[in-house]
């Protein structure tokens, strides 16, 4: 493995098929897997529907103890260096040094890092181009009741979940 510590932020609002593709490369290419659940202080809303301990849930339901999971709350930095700082001491905090920082093709993910960074934390990038999904995707399936394409692009271990995450995002709109 190229990595020791490799570290992977999102909100998983829910964890689907393209999350689990990233997971799964990022596994393949460091030794430690760090994920940084980001929003984790929001719940119950049309954007961010699930807490944080159910999102880890969901995440150690499809990965058990392959990965390490911490929280991360919102600071409202924007795409910054400040940003990209709050996000290595997070994962240092929680992990040590880190090597490699995950990240999916958004450009913006380039500004979060200064040079200091960028010399010595690899930016790993892994497309999801392959599997054409989104969180945003799952909840609108979830909220007009379609559960054969929420089925498509879940983790089969997150199939049993589809109730819950139904009920979740009814009194979440």
């Amino acid at each position: 493995m190229k990595y020791n510590q490799a570290v992977i932020l999102g909100r998983f609002q829910p964890l689907h098929l393209g999350h689990v593709h990233v997971i799964e490369e990022a596994l393949k290419a460091a030794k430690n897997v760090l994920i940084i659940v980001g929003s984790s202080q929001e719940s119950r809303t049309p954007n961010n529907p699930f807490s944080y301990e159910e999102r880890k849930a969901f995440i150690q339901k499809v990965f058990g103890d392959k990965v390490r999971i911490c929280p991360l709350k919102d600071a409202g930095l924007g795409n910054v260096h400040a940003w990209g700082n709050l996000l290595v001491e997070t994962a240092e905090k929680e992990v040590g040094q880190i090597d490699c920082f995950v990240l999916g093709s958004e450009a913006k993910n380039n500004t979060w890092f200064d040079e200091e960074k960028r010399s010595r934390i690899d930016l790993l990038e892994i497309s999801r181009a392959d599997i054409d999904i989104s969180s945003t995707k799952i909840r609108e399936f979830l909220k007009v009741g379609n559960e054969e394409s929420f089925k498509e692009f879940m983790p089969i271990n997150l199939h049993e979940e589809y109730e819950f995450m139904k009920d979740v995002i009814s009194k979440s709109i």
